[in-house]
């Protein structure tokens, strides 16, 4: 999948649904310490992890949480077709 696929996504599923008042927005955060990104935890698997990531460590679920919980606001009412990368 191309990596601008989602943001490709959520223009076009922001742009179907917006006139229902339905906000469409997405978080690509890249990798995350979960139970989902257990190759990371290999010296191998976080080498090839910390390429990919421009901070140079591999997110923990706490740093994605502010995100979410502003998306899901009535803070964030007038934001829609947003993609947010990390």
């Amino acid at each position: 999948m191309n990596v601008r696929a989602p943001y490709f996504l959520v223009r076009q599923f922001a742009s179907t649904l917006g006139e229902r008042g339905i906000r469409v927005n997405a978080i690509a955060p890249g990798i995350v310490e979960t139970d989902m990104s257990n190759f990371a935890r290999t010296d191998a698997g976080r080498s090839s992890a910390l390429c990919m990531q421009a901070l140079k460590r591999v997110a923990q679920p706490d740093d994605i949480v502010g995100a979410a919980v502003f998306l899901a606001s009535d803070d964030a009412r007038w934001v829609t077709g947003d993609a947010r990368y990390g």
